[in-house]
């Protein structure tokens, strides 16, 4: 803590704040705007994505040129880029670099005794999805487990319904 006269601040960020998002993006932008070259400054603060830098070159020699100036401007910040994303991957996501498209298919095997509990397991296992690709498709599977769970005489661990357990295969083999 730095002591004024009358009143107290952090002098650095407690972990797991949940204002350090905030905090870090705002660092950086400032950063950025106040030390940055002025040809990566809007280039760069439309980038930044949290804690990651997303950005996009049409040639490798350009990418790798704005790696070397990013690196080296947070460098001068005492800041560390420590992981350089393939183009194959972003947030996550597997990218197509033939075809430009992500793909997202969700893998995930139906479950050998269908109750709510593992309807839940699959739906939460199929949940991971930054980007919305596949969010109509996962609804699908969160509108099951609504049905199902409307239904209080039905327990976690009694099976489905065959007719909802047609439903949770359809749409499995939907999001192949």
């Amino acid at each position: 803590l730095v002591f004024g006269e009358d009143d107290y601040e952090f002098a650095v960020v407690p972990f797991g704040s949940s204002a350090s998002p905030f905090l870090l993006n705002h660092v950086v932008r400032h950063h950025v705007k106040t030390e940055g070259p002025e040809d990566l400054q809007d280039e760069l603060v439309n980038a930044v994505y949290v804690d990651d830098v997303i950005k996009a070159e049409w040639t490798e020699e350009r990418a790798r040129s704005f790696l070397e100036r990013v690196t080296e401007l947070f460098a001068g910040a005492g800041m560390e880029l420590r992981h350089v994303p393939t183009p194959e991957k972003l947030l996550g996501v597997t990218r197509d670099t033939v075809t430009d498209e992500f793909v997202q298919r969700p893998s995930c095997e139906p479950p050998h005794k269908w109750t709510r509990r593992t309807l839940l397991q699959v739906v939460q296992r199929t949940a991971y999805d930054p980007l919305g690709l596949v969010a109509p498709w996962s609804l699908l599977g969160r509108l099951l487990l609504q049905e199902t769970s409307k239904e209080k005489e039905r327990g976690w661990d009694d099976l489905l319904s065959g007719l909802q357990v047609e439903k949770g295969l359809r749409w499995l083999r939907a999001g192949e």
